[in-house]
């Protein structure tokens, strides 16, 4: 896989509701497959539409560090669908980013956005280089 260019696709959502056992993520990154988190979002096999919930559970689940599950949702998430582009910051890239703001009394750091499940909430949402969503209160 790693020499032919292909993302590998973790869904540990699904494979949570499925009751199936985990692919060999640890394996597949040692071998230099890079990997993909999704949700796979569905009503019948992953009715779980929190991607960040699919990141943690990566972890847990499949053993991947936070750093691989961070990855695997922005970069190699872009790479799986064909789009380079995405999934990262750069000079000349589309300018598409989302702030998250830490669940209340956690960190404001990377690590937060796994390590705790549940509760992030968008601060700023940039497609485009333009400001789509601003969250100022409410928190």
């Amino acid at each position: 896989m790693a020499q032919a260019g292909t993302i590998g696709g973790m869904l540990p959502t699904a494979m949570l509701y499925m009751r199936d056992t985990a692919p060999p993520a640890r394996q597949m990154i040692e071998a230099g497959v890079r990997l993909a988190v999704a949700t796979d979002y569905n009503p019948g096999s992953a009715p779980c539409p929190d991607l960040w919930t699919a990141a943690t559970l990566s972890c847990l689940l499949m053993g991947l560090t936070v750093e691989e599950a961070l990855l695997g949702v922005t970069r190699h998430a872009g790479l799986a669908l064909g789009r380079p582009e995405l999934g990262w910051l750069t000079i000349g890239g589309p300018g598409d980013l989302c702030l998250m703001r830490p669940p209340v009394g956690a960190p404001a750091r990377a690590e937060t956005l796994v390590q705790h499940m549940g509760g992030h909430r968008a601060a700023l949402v940039v497609r485009e280089g333009r400001v789509v969503v601003e969250v100022v209160s409410g928190w």
